[in-house]
């Protein structure tokens, strides 16, 4: 087996990525083999030292000083025979340390072979098939170019119809022909050499035929769906490609499929209509203004000779296009997606080429006179238009590929929209942006790019016609067409997958958690508390066992025992149970807000996690009365709303953002203050087309209050947990169609807090609120656990644990319509000393910024731990708004 040097390195670095740590020995050792075949080879030219010259004895030595008249225009038969001999030599000697080279790497070879097969299947056949996949979207879109230039012909056809200009076809069959890794002609090579490798490389699993790697990944791989092989590798024989000009638009919800044969005047006039996105806006004034340019009126003729000519005023045009276009900023889209989604990496790629030639376009705009710099404007028309081998594309082919990715053209492939949603649950913890709006955000960002291309294209071929280089009439005519049909297929994909995607958000844990930044604690709530029998009744008798106290108070502290070596309870106790008669205890320090660090038994059983004690260890013992009565230390739980170190309210009063200056929710969090948990809104003012101004967004003031101060009220100002009144609604709440949020609540119903949120209607095309919010409307989910049909739901922690004590990922694990209760850790676990769930007090707000449709509450946790609570926001669809059809519309102003 013969390895080239350039394709062994390749190799070792694929090894090192896939091969497992614990045999890296492996890795080390093939680039020793590496490191030997370079040196060898590298010395090898050694023998190459000077160049092959005549002997200086040879009397022909001289003859190169003659002149050349005089000069032999052969050397003899004898002296090139014995300087082949040398020659030969010296091959010999190549050969020679080539095959030593080969002997020493047939050692190696199983090692590689064997690790080669190491790498999954799974892995293999998605690379190949990416491959073959990008080899035939290459060809798609060149024979799809090659087709309708055969339809149109070229301008000097018999018909005398108008056709495609000379140097357009001139330089489609150049590329074509040409050597470069992007020409069709290398096309059929590469694919070639996929599907059926050298018989040389066939040992390796990397270079196997494409059908055989993909026949071992449907034995081995497990594929999810039952496929015989037979009809698999038939399938994988006979891709078949849908042609785009016939592939009828099924999307779910459009309702009967789009013909693609309509007449070129449909489709290529364009419209926006009112209650468009602002992107189809903009892109709806580009393309109308460029049509008007075509045209080529007499008056703009007129006008544009008598001030600077006609080259300068079409840049002044453009220069204005561009102005419109960059009204439109690209959208705040995380870096993981192009991790997560492959083809949306591959299609940044092909972005930077048409970004970095739209930044030289609008500084070379900048110019103050474009009559001068005509011949560079030349350059950059070519460059745009023509592919040049080895080079990056034409910026014409580049919009093609980029149209291709988008819209997969492949038999059951999921387009780039279907592909990011069904990865969705992956972005979660890594965007502040609901799956919906990501989605959203990524198609304006491809729009954009596709925009500015379309537009540089235009500009080319007009700039290229004014200085007679040809016509392209019939070149934009096509393209025009292409790109609204294009534009089209990708709007109506966005619709079919957002109309399925969540438009929910919220936050995942932070990578550490910080109580009051983070999180926030509900403290001294239903808190374990060691308490004598005998001190639970007024008769002060042990008559009863501790599960028959479930919920009383403390009534007396009989003989000064443990109850008086701690704080008393002074307010319900509930809940006891008997866990074992004697007992030592580590109480923690003073003024701390647990009462305990660990409890343990005399039989072993400890409550909460033994450590060293700050205090010194109190040993409890029960006793026995009358000899009859065993007067046992029970394990209850205290709930004292007058203990001052306990921070258990919740603000009632509700929180709204200023309609009056036509602002909506933009976000929300829970903040804590003066031992009050509140609830705090950000608010931006709205702009047409569902936009948000991002330099008015802010955070509303919480309205501060303290329990103690006059007029403020228990159950109308804030709530208060007890152990009767301490369930909290969970459930996500949107608002009907043509409302956004403008506010939010806690309400007490049926004892339990429950959330509400406000909606103002608004209109999507001017941007305003409607009565400036003064008729806006409360929504809530009226539910409740005692209903008679479909009562909502416990939602029960199980052995809850501090939240914060793991560092394992909370994820939410609670349903809407249901509820959950406040209390305190489990006993086993914490000496039930902390009350949980938390409360994440971290921000959900959409970046960037955009209007809200609803709210939700939630509970997210693990196994063994309390969780937390945790507000959702749900973000404003606008794929509702995108434009998926082209009617004319040339009065839109420009």
């Amino acid at each position: 087996m013969k390895l080239h040097t350039g394709a062994g390195f390749a190799l070792i670095t694929l090894c090192a990525l896939l091969v497992p740590q614990t045999e890296c020995y492996l890795i080390i050792e093939l680039f020793k083999v590496a490191k030997m075949t370079f040196s060898s080879v590298y010395h090898t030219w050694d023998l190459f030292e000077g160049k092959l010259q005549p002997n200086e004895d040879s009397p022909y030595y001289q003859e190169k000083t003659l002149p050349e008249e005089y000069v032999m225009k052969d050397h003899p038969k004898f002296y090139v025979e014995r300087e082949e001999q040398k020659l030969l030599s010296r091959i010999d000697e190549i050969n020679r340390k080539i095959a030593g080279i080969e002997e020493r790497m047939r050692v190696h070879e199983e090692i590689i072979i064997t690790k080669l097969e190491k790498i999954p299947h799974a892995i293999m056949t998605e690379l190949k098939v990416n491959q073959v996949l990008d080899i035939v979207r290459d060809v798609e879109s060149r024979h799809e170019t090659f087709t309708k230039y055969m339809k149109t012909g070229v301008v000097e056809s018999k018909e005398g119809k108008k056709g495609l200009d000379r140097l357009t076809v001139l330089n489609f069959a150049q590329f074509t022909t040409s050597h470069s890794q992007d020409s069709p002609l290398r096309f059929l090579d590469r694919l070639h050499s996929i599907l059926v490798p050298h018989f040389d490389s066939d040992k390796l699993l990397g270079t196997r035929s494409f059908f055989y790697t993909f026949k071992d990944y449907l034995i081995n791989g497990k594929p999810s769906e039952d496929v015989s092989i037979d009809a698999a590798m038939e399938a994988v024989e006979n891709f078949s490609i849908r042609n785009k000009t016939k592939r009828p638009m099924t999307y779910e919800g459009k309702g009967e499929a789009r013909e693609q044969e309509k007449g070129a005047e449909e489709q290529v006039n364009y419209i926006a209509n009112e209650d468009v996105a602002g992107l189809d806006i903009i892109r709806g004034k580009v393309i109308n203004r460029i049509n008007e340019l075509w045209k080529e009126t007499e008056n703009w003729q007129f006008l544009a000779k008598k001030k600077t000519g006609l080259d300068a005023e079409l840049v002044k045009e453009f220069r204005d296009i561009c102005e419109t276009i960059d009204f439109i900023k690209y959208p705040e889209l995380p870096k993981i997606v192009g991790e997560k989604v492959w083809t949306y990496s591959t299609i940044e790629n092909e972005q930077k080429n048409i970004l970095g030639t739209y930044g030289t376009f609008r500084k070379l705009q900048a110019r103050p006179d474009p009559v001068i710099y005509a011949d560079l404007w030349k350059q950059f028309a070519n460059s745009v238009l023509n592919d040049r081998p080895n080079t990056h594309s034409s910026i014409l082919k580049t919009l093609a590929i980029i149209e291709e990715y988008i819209n997969d053209g492949i038999e059951g492939h999921k387009n780039i929209f279907q592909q990011t949603a069904q990865n969705q649950e992956e972005f979660t913890c890594d965007v502040e942006q609901s799956p919906q709006q990501m989605l959203f955000n990524m198609y304006t960002t491809l729009q954009l790019t596709q925009l500015k291309a379309y537009t540089m294209v235009h500009f080319s071929w007009m700039l290229l016609r004014l200085y007679d280089q040809g016509n392209f009439t019939v070149e934009s005519e096509l393209l025009k067409t292409s790109y609204l049909e294009r534009m089209s297929q990708q709007a109506m994909a966005l619709r079919a997958v957002m109309k399925d995607c969540k438009n929910d958000m919220w936050a995942c844990d932070p990578s550490q958690q910080v109580e009051g930044e983070t999180y926030a604690k509900i403290t001294k709530f239903l808190q374990g508390y060691v308490v004598n029998e005998v001190d639970l009744n007024t008769d002060n008798t042990c008559r009863e066992n501790c599960a028959f106290y479930k919920y009383t108070k403390q009534q007396s502290c009989f003989k000064d025992q443990f109850c008086a070596q701690q704080p008393p309870c002074r307010g319900n106790i509930v809940g006891c149970k008997f866990v074992d008669s004697d007992m030592w205890i580590c109480q923690s320090p003073h003024l701390n807000e647990r009462r305990y660090d660990w409890i343990e038994y005399e039989n072993g059983r400890t409550l909460g996690r033994r450590e060293q004690c700050s205090r010194a260890v109190k040993k409890v013992d029960s006793w026995w009365r009358y000899l009859f009565w065993h007067c046992s230390y029970c394990f209850c739980y205290c709930d004292d709303p007058q203990d001052a170190q306990s921070d258990r309210f919740f603000s009632l009063r509700p929180v709204t953002v200023d309609t009056n200056k036509n602002k909506v929710m933009t976000g929300m969090r829970f903040v804590k203050l003066n031992r009050i948990i509140h609830l705090q809104v950000q608010q931006g003012e709205l702009l047409p087309h569902g936009e948000i101004n991002e330099t008015s967004v802010e955070w509303v003031p919480v309205e501060e209050f303290d329990i103690k101060d006059a007029g403020v009220e228990v159950g109308k100002d804030y709530h208060m947990l007890t152990w009767e009144h301490r369930a909290l609604d969970l459930d996500d709440i949107q608002l009907p169609e043509g409302h956004l949020l403008t506010g939010i609540r806690i309400r007490r119903l049926g004892g339990h807090m429950n959330l509400e949120i406000q909606g103002t209607e608004f209109n999507y095309t001017t941007g305003t609120l409607t009565h400036n919010g003064s008729k806006s409307q409360w929504f809530g989910n009226d539910n409740t656990d005692g209903a008679f049909h479909q009562p909502r739901a416990a939602h029960v922690l199980k052995n809850p644990d501090i939240p914060t004590k793991s560092s394992g990922l909370n994820k939410i694990d609670s349903r809407p319509d249901t509820f959950i209760e406040f209390t305190a850790s489990d006993s086993e676990l914490d000496a039930g000393q902390t009350a949980v769930p938390f409360i994440d007090l971290q921000p959900v707000a959409p970046r960037p910024p955009c209007p809200l449709v609803g709210a939700g509450v939630f509970h997210k946790g693990r196994s063994y731990s309390g969780g937390l609570i945790g507000l959702k926001a749900f973000t404003y669809n606008q794929g509702n708004n995108v434009q998926d059809v082209f009617p004319d519309v040339n009065e839109a102003e420009f």
